[in-house]
């Protein structure tokens, strides 16, 4: 197990804001690192941080307009759809459990879709 013990201090007011333990397992090294950026922003801001996040987005990499997921800082992107179909609009759901999205099939009449979360946003179909 990683474990990073970190204090986050306001210098100008001489003031210890934040004091913990952030643990992953070894081969979760890069999502330590963005978890910890993501606590020293909080311990500032009272907002927690985006690097942890990951970003849902449209491309055409594979020739087809397909919904892909990376992480913040953008690595580790992986097609969430696979379809010949044009997609667009991926927004995540409230609790970031799914992407909807718009595309369109059949008809050529737009329609809303639902990705499901797995473990790595393995290619989902539409």
């Amino acid at each position: 197990m990683l474990a990073v013990e970190y204090g986050v201090w306001d210098t100008a007011r001489c003031v210890l804001l934040k004091r913990s333990v952030i643990e992953r397992p070894p081969s979760q090294g890069p999502q330590l690192a963005r978890r910890l950026a993501d606590a020293i922003v909080e311990a500032f801001t009272g907002t927690r941080g985006a690097s942890a996040t990951e970003l849902a987005f449209v491309s055409t990499r594979t020739g087809e307009r397909e919904i892909f997921v990376m992480n913040a800082d953008g690595s580790e992107p992986r097609p969430a759809t696979r379809s010949r179909t044009i997609k667009a609009f991926p927004d995540w759901m409230p609790g970031g459990e799914g992407i909807v999205y718009t595309a369109y099939h059949d008809d050529a009449q737009p329609a809303l879709y639902i990705t499901a979360r797995t473990s790595l946003y393995r290619v989902l179909s539409a």
